[in-house]
């Protein structure tokens, strides 16, 4: 099938774990994201997106999908999609694309493609069912949310460096090698900035130099702010036992690993704009879910604050989406497949939640206020999740009485919680109703019991007779090293 008006070529760049404001046009003015900011300059910039889950697997599974976590049944890092929910590689495929997907997407087991026909570069992760993943060298154990990854960051060369360079390296051939006649879904998944956070010597340097440092004083007062379900949180992660140097240091590295990852999106932007009819090509950068930074003293995601849950979002499409534009209206990721399919001409996937931005985004309009939902299952401290109403940002930790509330146009930091004063306790009601519709925290923590027996299981089973990691790619470990 010929690439039309209608079907333009479509590529979806999803990083892991990058912190929204981690971008120049979102106003960080240290970071350098030369071309995650050309993308934006050129099309539409989404200043409130969230993620349908802190977590990796969760939030990708519902991205592809439209399904959040509590229709498909994937909460955590063990669980992936079943197959037999489609996909947007599903839809598209069945409109005559030719889907391809280049690197990350946390596949779990036996499909390791959901609806794409080709994929170019396996999981850095685990694939298999034993949930193992491949031997890291001196960085083994430092992909997970635990304050000893911290001190392995830095500069040097990790997985994460040598998997994204495969990944773009792969993107930008197959890119290259495309015959225009038929509509391109390439989907490339890249590890960065993932933790461990490790770049370039130069990029940490600056970095060091350039942010203001976090001190001793301001930890203990975000330590004294927690809600107790965040002390737990903390305590669990053991981030007690981390010194200031070493917070610095890692924040540092973080924002040399975003920089590295905008190098890499250049690249494919540059050999998709050289290759295929910028009129008929669609751009799109998102992350899975956000990394605290820092900020509170904290890193990784599996929290609601905005670092964590908020996501980058944005797309360009040349002389279809008005450039310059921004969406402040709060959105989810929920909404990238009925937006992707309706772009293609392509059939919606079936029961997704999400709704379709493609005509705001044409009409350079704001799409219609609703409430944005995101959960978690933190086999650590329980189910929690979030809601999204306008200003409007309730916090409800399953077990614990309070909650959180936070007015995000006069607290975008979220320092200030009202969830206790007796005139939001309105909101903060009405907030909770809402979000019960749409979430059943006793639910998630079944679940989640069930599925950690039945881990235990599937992985008792491979001590006797190990998996053969299914399209796993590993690092050449000889390569690797912490500076």
């Amino acid at each position: 099938m010929k690439a039309s008006k209608r079907q333009p070529h479509i590529i979806l760049i999803v990083s892991d774990q990058h912190n929204r404001k981690l971008a120049g046009c979102y106003g960080d003015g240290y970071i350098r994201t030369p071309n995650i900011d050309r993308l934006a300059d050129g099309g539409v910039i989404f200043d409130n997106s969230y993620a349908p889950s802190p977590l990796c697997v969760p939030s990708r599974m519902a991205l592809l999908s439209g399904l959040p976590p509590m229709i498909s049944g994937v909460h955590h890092n063990s669980q992936t999609l079943p197959s037999h929910i489609p996909t947007i590689a599903h839809s598209l495929g069945a409109a005559g694309y030719r889907a391809v997907l280049c690197g990350r997407m946390h596949f779990i087991g036996s499909d390791q493609r959901h609806g794409y026909h080709e994929r170019l570069v396996g999981d850095h992760s685990a694939t298999g069912t034993a949930n193992k993943e491949a031997p890291m060298g001196i960085f083994d154990g430092t992909t997970g949310q635990d304050a000893r990854m911290l001190h392995k960051s830095g500069s040097g060369r990790a997985p994460v460096n040598a998997y994204d360079e495969d990944v773009a390296r792969a993107a930008v051939d197959c890119i290259a090698n495309h015959d225009n006649d038929q509509p391109l879904f390439l989907t490339v998944g890249f590890y960065g900035p993932h933790n461990p956070y490790v770049c370039p010597r130069e990029q940490l340097e600056y970095y060091e130099k350039q942010l203001p440092p976090i001190t001793a004083d301001d930890l203990l007062i975000w330590q004294s702010k927690d809600h107790p379900a965040m002390q737990a949180w903390r305590a669990s992660r053991n981030l007690d036992k981390v010194d200031i140097r070493t917070v610095n240091k890692a924040r540092a590295a973080y924002y040399g690993a975003c920089e590295t990852i905008d190098r890499h999106i250049g690249k494919i932007v540059d050999a998709a704009d050289s290759r295929l009819d910028p009129e008929k090509l669609l751009i799109v950068y998102v992350s899975d879910h956000g990394d605290m930074a820092g900020e509170r003293g904290i890193f990784w995601k599996s929290n609601f604050y905005e670092g964590s849950a908020g996501v980058p979002w944005i797309m360009r499409h040349s002389g279809v989406i008005p450039p310059a534009q921004h969406i402040s209206r709060p959105l989810s990721l929920l909404d990238l497949a009925p937006t992707l399919t309706a772009c293609a001409g392509a059939s919606p996937l079936p029961g997704t939640t999400g709704q379709d931005l493609s005509e705001y985004l044409c009409r350079g309009t704001e799409p219609r206020e609703r409430a944005i939902v995101s959960t978690l299952s933190d086999r650590r401290c329980g189910p929690s999740a979030m809601i999204r109403y306008e200003q409007w940002k309730l916090i409800v930790y399953h077990g614990y009485e309070h909650p959180e509330l936070y007015n995000l146009e006069q607290d975008p930091a979220e320092q200030n919680d009202l969830s206790g004063r007796p005139e939001y306790a309105e909101i903060v009601m009405n907030l909770r109703k809402e979000l019960l519709q749409q979430w059943d925290p006793e639910k998630v923590q079944q679940i989640s019991r069930l599925s950690a027996e039945q881990l235990a299981l599937i992985r008792a089973a491979d001590e006797q007779h190990p998996e053969k990691p299914i399209e796993q790619w590993q690092a050449d470990i000889a390569t690797l090293r912490l500076d």
